[in-house]
């Protein structure tokens, strides 16, 4: 709806069916993951539109810029497996290798082309070459800002831009990469700003994720990532440390070269304040935290094979998920909340191999 509205695939040259194919085969690739999951994506997305209006970037795009960051927002967290960069590093050597850095998001950039370029996709085939190179450029360099590994980049080049004093009438000095890539980023931990009855939904959902990870990590003997421990980490003071020590710095190097986010930065602290006055019982409500089935009461897990989260991403790729069961609610741009009912996301189950086939029942 969000992309219909904004005319683009009439103003880019992608048919309409192309494009709802494209986002229900990005949707059949996405994990259930307690967070890095399908509504995330839609909040991302949804993100991405309210910010870029409401900082009148989006209006200042091209089209096919405007086209770039939403495909960005859509597939930034493709076939994410619900751990960081740093635990899958230790699980799968593999993809680090392979990648280098930023594993992830280069594995949600590559294989968001591999969709495009799919023979029954063929998302760009109505764009000449010079628009799909820059398509392509843009997209990559959009999906890598999220990596929060660079988060002390992009705040330095912040702090320069807003220190040097107005230069430009348009935000983020005028520089477009940068103005989507910003975009995305603020769109990307948007959980943080939302109303606070919406935020703390979110944090629940985060924090399940990151204590997985770290219960994932004790099964397997290593040393537990700091902050997701769940038997030492409390949830609200990993909001409240993640709030003032990265997300405030942030808005605040943001607003003094984009002034129209000023609503975003009052919704932070506003929310910063509640979190203050919080305590995890009250967060979590009267049924509390669940520990999984797996751990016992003093916090260990006994043996056992490594939880299949870890492995998610190296499973055999010869074939791609059925884009064509479409028993998903649409993707709304028309609420500046987000809808909690629970989407009918799946896991992908391990199937038969059908070449790079479309067809329904086939998996990644």
């Amino acid at each position: 709806e969000i992309l219909l509205s904004l005319g683009l695939d009439e103003k880019v040259g992608v048919p309409r069916n192309k494009l709802i194919l494209f986002i229900s085969t990005v949707r059949k690739n996405m994990f259930e993951n307690p967070y890095h999951d399908w509504t995330h994506v839609v909040d991302v997305v949804q993100a991405t539109y309210a910010l870029g209006m409401l900082s009148g970037v989006l209006q200042r795009l091209s089209p096919l810029e405007q086209f770039a960051l939403f495909v960005s927002a859509l597939c930034h967290d493709l076939e994410h497996p619900g751990v960081t960069n740093l635990s899958l590093a230790k699980s799968n050597p593999h993809l680090s290798s392979l990648y280098k850095e930023s594993s992830l998001e280069r594995h949600h950039s590559i294989r968001a082309f591999s969709l495009m370029v799919h023979r029954d996709v063929d998302l760009l085939s109505g764009m000449d070459a010079p628009a799909r190179y820059r398509f392509r450029d843009m997209v990559n360099k959009l999906i890598l800002a999220t990596d929060m590994s660079r988060h002390a980049e992009y705040l330095s080049r912040l702090q320069k831009l807003s220190t040097s004093g107005p230069t430009h009438t348009e935000p983020l000095g005028g520089d477009r990469q940068l103005q989507m890539e910003i975009l995305i980023k603020c769109a990307d931990t948007s959980n943080l700003v939302r109303p606070m009855p919406v935020a703390k939904k979110w944090a629940v959902k985060i924090g399940d994720e990151f204590f997985a990870q770290g219960d994932q990590e004790r099964c397997m003997g290593w040393a537990v990532t700091p902050h997701f421990d769940r038997t030492k980490q409390s949830l609200v003071k990993l909001q409240t440390g993640f709030i003032d020590h990265v997300m405030l710095p942030f808005y605040r190097a943001i607003v003094p070269v984009c002034p129209d986010l000023g609503p975003a930065i009052r919704q932070l602290e506003s929310n910063r304040s509640h979190w203050a006055a919080l305590t995890d019982t009250q967060v979590y409500g009267p049924v509390g935290r669940a520990l999984p089935c797996n751990l016992n009461a003093t916090g260990t897990h006994p043996a056992g094979p490594a939880p299949q989260g870890f492995h998610a991403i190296s499973r055999n790729r010869q074939s791609l998920p059925s884009p064509l069961d479409h028993d998903a609610g649409p993707l709304s741009s028309s609420s500046s909340e987000l809808d909690f009912e629970p989407l009918k996301a799946r896991a992908r189950r391990p199937g038969p191999s059908h070449g790079d086939s479309l067809d329904r029942g086939a998996s990644i």
